[in-house]
């Protein structure tokens, strides 16, 4: 860039004389300006800055600064905790319908649960009540029947060796009066019909009177023809009979199946082992503490389930 600079003149010269120079000034690039203002500060800055005091610098001991600090720190940690909260809420909300759910249909499932218990033991109860029914109809139905036993296979004329065996038990049974519709082997077919009741009674009675029963050297045992079920019930009061039988006390089966004994005066009637043993421990032919030779048979059903919510 060029410039011209007026110069007043010397004292020698005229007044009205003036000097015009040229001067020449280069321009330096922006550039070089830029870098020179903020690498090194000008005269006239120096100068100033001499005369101000110097800038204090923020420090973090300023209670404005640490105020906003803790007002944009706290205004973030309740956006963020406040986001955390509606997320953690919504899934508790979700567990807490999914586990009432669950509660109520595990009540249901217990309360049908326990409603099928009672009904299965009610048909059980009607089940078992049948079969001792139909276990009795069959024991009354065979009491026309003669079971015996030690008659061996040699003997073939059954009809006229079983009147004989009748008739040197109960001689004072006339022949007429024993009418065998069919005698047979337990193997055969049964029979349609037997003796009549009294005649029956009367046979049953001699042979318990006559102890040991002896034909032709055999030794002979005469039973009440029982259906097999009845049979194997009488097995099973085994241990309990021999109890009774020590203890010399007279007993009898009575129908529906029972064991009828008298002990002391009082009668007693238990229908199944577990009721027999009980009884015997009752009347103190058992000790309290002596444990059944026979597992219990009862089904104890496990406990009733209730809804816990």
């Amino acid at each position: 860039m060029e410039f011209a600079l007026r110069l007043n003149p010397p004292a020698f010269l005229p007044r009205h004389t003036a000097l015009s120079l040229p001067v020449m000034l280069h321009r330096q690039p922006q550039e070089e300006i830029e870098m020179s203002s903020d690498s090194e500060p000008t005269q006239q800055h120096q100068q100033e800055g001499l005369l101000q005091d110097p800038p204090t610098p923020p420090t973090h001991k300023d209670p404005d600064l640490i105020h906003r600090f803790h007002t944009l720190l706290r205004s973030d940690l309740e956006k963020t905790s406040e986001k955390m909260m509606r997320s953690i809420s919504r899934e508790i909300e979700e567990l807490g319908q999914r586990t009432d759910t669950l509660e109520n249909k595990t009540d249901d499932a217990i309360t049908v649960l326990d409603r099928h218990k009672a009904e299965i033991h009610k048909l059980t109860t009607q089940v078992s009540d049948l079969k001792e029914k139909l276990e009795d109809l069959e024991n009354r139905s065979r009491r026309c029947h003669l079971r015996i036993r030690g008659l061996p296979e040699t003997y073939k004329n059954l009809d006229q060796d079983i009147t004989e065996l009748f008739q040197s038990i109960a001689p004072d049974i006339p022949p007429p009066r024993m009418e065998m519709d069919r005698v047979h082997r337990s193997l055969g077919k049964p029979p349609q019909s037997g003796l009549q009741r009294n005649i029956i009674e009367l046979l049953l009675r001699a042979a318990r009177e006559a102890g040991q029963i002896t034909y032709q050297d055999h030794s002979i045992q005469i039973f009440t023809d029982l259906a097999p079920q009845t049979i194997q019930k009488r097995r099973t009061f085994k241990p309990a009979l021999t109890i009774v039988q020590q203890a010399n006390i007279r007993y009898r089966w009575g129908l529906p199946f029972r064991l009828l004994f008298t002990y002391k005066g009082r009668q007693y009637s238990p229908a199944s082992y577990d009721d027999a043993w009980e009884t015997l421990q009752r009347i103190q032919l058992v000790p309290q503490d002596q444990p059944s030779p026979i597992p219990s048979q009862s089904s104890s059903g496990s406990p009733a389930l209730t809804p816990i919510w």
